[in-house]
């Protein structure tokens, strides 16, 4: 499987896009006392839950290479992956909605938005079938306990 833009590098063009949406004062930024706070504790709650899901790779000793999902030696469904099918996605959406808090433009909804569903579509959906072919009864038991995202 190929994919047309690395979920890494997608993450990165989205939190610059966020950042020129920003300083291009379409919208007024939001002011709450709580954003900085907020914005904090949601990048690194998103940092967090990526190590959590690379430690859980890494003991399964399977690839953590998005681009290669047939390359699965395993499907781990312990510590982090009992909660969420994909943390590192959802890892890198929470940091992506600290960015989000940091810039407070209301208009960055939209980037964010379209991360979320670019990656649902064209690299967990592609995901999720391969390792069907690959591991297919516990893929579907898998998907029958643990909800894609959260």
């Amino acid at each position: 499987m190929a994919l047309i833009i690395p979920p890494q590098l997608l993450a990165l063009l989205t939190a610059v896009l966020m950042w020129c949406l920003s300083v291009s004062n379409l919208v007024a930024p939001l002011e709450f006392a709580f954003l900085g706070p907020v914005s904090a504790a949601l990048f690194t709650a998103g940092i967090a839950v990526i190590v959590m899901a690379f430690i859980a790779l890494s003991k399964a000793r399977t690839t953590t290479n998005a681009h290669c999902p047939v390359e699965a030696t395993a499907l781990v469904r312990v510590g982090i992956y009992k909660y969420s099918r994909h943390p590192m996605y959802l890892g890198t959406s929470l940091m992506l909605a600290g960015v989000f808090c940091y810039f407070a433009s209301p208009v960055n909804v939209i980037p964010f938005a379209m991360f979320v569903w670019y990656i649902d579509k064209f690299q967990i959906q592609p995901e999720e079938e391969a390792l069907s072919v690959r591991f297919p009864k516990q893929v579907k038991e898998y998907h029958a306990q643990v909800r894609r995202w959260i």
